[in-house]
């Protein structure tokens, strides 16, 4: 658009359009030749871009919930991904299920995000076979890369909320027998 007038001419990029940049400071370019040349002159603009490494997303596969309070909520022959909004039931009383400690970590890829493939490791809020009290828990992971310094890869970071239902058992003793004075 040139004072209000659209003009032809053709447009080339620098990198290509669709090119995939690696994290870090670039440098991209772009030049307009116009059609007319002998009206009109060839221009270019270039301008940094920082690429930041992207950040993993954590989910979590489990049974699809409600889930029936006092059973083992482990994942099933079919999963299903669990949306970060869900709650996760439990009885009071029952441990943190074990699947809760292996969600996966996706990363990008060139045309969208796979399972990543890095190495890394989990952080937990909660430790496994952790017993939570009545209410609701935000349990919480974080993936840290192996290599702090990973140019496509940070930290990532889920959590669930764990509803825990029951109330306390009462416990109830025989009152102990009188004992007789001795003389």
């Amino acid at each position: 658009d040139y004072r209000g007038r659209l003009l032809a001419g053709e447009f080339r990029f620098r990198p290509p359009p669709g090119s995939v940049l690696p994290p870090g400071l670039h440098q991209v370019e772009v030049f307009f030749f116009p059609q007319q040349v002998h009206k009109y002159r060839s221009v270019s603009g270039r301008r940094s871009v920082r690429v930041l490494p992207a950040a993993p997303l954590l989910e979590w596969r489990c049974r699809p919930l409600p889930a029936a309070l006092g059973e083992e909520d482990e994942p099933q022959e079919e999963e299903e991904v669990m949306e970060p909004s869900r709650t996760v039931r439990l009885a009071l009383g029952r441990p943190l299920p074990a699947w809760l400690f292996h969600p996966k970590v996706y990363g990008p890829v060139e045309d969208g995000l796979s399972e990543v493939a890095a190495e890394g490791r989990l952080l937990f809020s909660h430790p496994p076979h952790c017993l939570l009290p009545t209410g609701t828990h935000r349990f919480t992971a974080q993936f840290q890369p192996r290599d702090p310094e990973s140019r496509w890869l940070s930290r990532g970071y889920g959590s669930l909320a764990v509803e825990v239902r029951g109330s306390p058992v009462p416990l109830h003793w025989a009152p102990p027998p009188r004992l007789a004075p001795t003389h």
